[in-house]
């Protein structure tokens, strides 16, 4: 990020938070949305009386510390500029959207297959157990000696509680990937909310920037490698991570 991207999303930024509601040492943008590179969620502390802001990792205030954590805190104004400045550029660029768009449907194709494949073999075993409950029950008017009926009636009760639980599983995978599905009517939904989004995102409030992180379900992992700080950062719109380097002197 060159030093004019970074000042202009900085004081975008800095001025949002002053004209928040709330206190400004909680308007931490990427609160509950930031992990540190031991994996725990990294939440805000003001520091030196509220004068700056910090990301720190949940270990600090366990009793169990990781001793080996690296990298447990950054000055917050660093994540929270550049993953908005990210979140700009993605949303400002529509062929990055439709490319994000159809990301998120290729992902949920391959998530749904093994579902729709067992769906499709349980179907097939439920149509085969109803076969074979039937035929036992025809057989019944053949057969006079008793062991053999109560022979077949337990097969025919075993078959049948094998049957409502492969339909109890078949209602299951139907729901799942019902829930699971991209339907043309969300991804109608999700190009509105872009556009909307773009008509603001320049001059968002505090307010206004939490709603598109959290709608776009944004994710970020501080990573460190040797001297250097990274932010893998993903989205809704955007898999796999964004890999965001940390400035060590701004």
């Amino acid at each position: 990020v060159d030093r004019t991207t970074w000042n202009k999303a900085q004081a975008q930024l800095n001025k949002n938070k002053i004209h928040a509601s709330r206190n400004c040492q909680h308007d931490y943008l990427l609160r509950r949305r930031i992990k540190c590179a031991c994996g725990r969620f990294m939440t805000g502390h003001p520091m030196k009386d509220g004068r700056y802001f910090y990301y720190e990792c949940a270990s600090l205030s366990s009793h169990k510390h990781l001793s080996g954590c690296p990298g447990y805190r950054v000055n917050s104004v660093q994540p929270d500029t550049l993953v908005w400045q990210w979140l700009v550029d993605l949303l400002k660029d529509e062929a990055q959207v439709e490319r994000g768009l159809r990301r998120i449907r290729e992902r949920r194709e391959a998530e749904m297959e093994p579902r729709r494949k067992r769906l499709e073999t349980v179907g097939q075993s439920i149509v085969k157990e109803e076969a074979g409950i039937t035929r036992l029950v025809n057989s019944l008017a053949e057969i006079e000696d008793e062991f053999t009926v109560d022979t077949i009636k337990a097969q025919i009760k075993a078959k049948q509680k094998y049957r409502v639980s492969l339909v109890s599983e078949a209602e299951r995978l139907s729901q799942e990937l019902e829930e699971q599905s991209f339907t043309e009517e969300d991804e109608a939904r999700i190009k509105e909310i872009a556009a909307q989004l773009r008509d603001y995102i320049d001059t968002a409030t505090f307010k206004e920037m939490r709603y598109v992180v959290d709608r776009l379900d944004v994710q970020v992992r501080l990573r460190v490698d040797g001297p250097k700080r990274w932010l893998d950062s993903s989205c809704a719109f955007e898999l796999p991570t964004r890999s965001i380097e940390l400035p060590s002197s701004i």
